[in-house]
């Protein structure tokens, strides 16, 4: 098992121990990334999860609450972008950064002439719409993204930032215990 494996999954003593490595030596390389807090020492950007209330259903008659990796992002188009940001969950699983498809109009994006991609999962009934766009990530900074746009998302106000676009870019790191995600550039 990797290293990043264990970063990834969690597997006690031996995983935080490779954490206090990695992090002794990115603070020493990367001072700037970092901060203290609580007796910790937080690489930086780290993100707190977000507790998300799930509703009844008949497999969970009583409803449950599941921390998320939620991030505060913005999209840009063209000279126009979103009047307000809006969270997007960090999707290891998600092969591309998928948004609502009603963020296109506000951005000036005409769906007609744009690439239309099958999808498998979620929404894969509906058409998911690609184009450029530039994407704003709170704490990371902004670059362009070939990303999705959902019908399946429309009025939901919250994407995701996939493999492609987002997690290819950085070093990621969940720490559950901690209900926290941290992002090394």
């Amino acid at each position: 098992m990797t290293s990043r494996t264990l970063l990834l999954h969690g597997h006690g003593q031996m995983k935080n121990s490779l954490r206090g490595v990695y992090q002794q030596q990115s603070e020493e390389r990367c001072p700037e990334f970092f901060t203290k807090k609580q007796g910790h020492t937080w690489p930086m950007p780290t993100f707190p999860f977000t507790d998300c209330p799930v509703g009844p259903s008949s497999a969970f008659p009583n409803g449950y609450t599941i921390s998320r990796p939620l991030i505060w992002v913005g999209l840009k188009y063209g000279g126009r972008s979103i009047s307000n940001v809006f969270s997007s969950i960090i999707d290891t699983g998600c092969d591309y950064c998928v948004f609502p498809a009603d963020y296109l109009d506000p951005l000036g994006i005409d769906t007609k002439g744009l690439p239309c991609g099958d999808v498998k999962g979620m929404g894969e009934h509906h058409p998911f719409y690609f184009s450029n766009v530039t994407l704003w990530v709170d704490g990371l900074g902004e670059w362009e993204v070939y990303a999705g746009f959902s019908e399946y998302l429309r009025g939901t106000q919250s994407g995701f930032l996939g493999f492609r676009g987002f997690v290819d870019r950085f070093r990621i790191e969940f720490d559950c215990s901690l209900k926290h995600v941290s992002v090394f550039p």
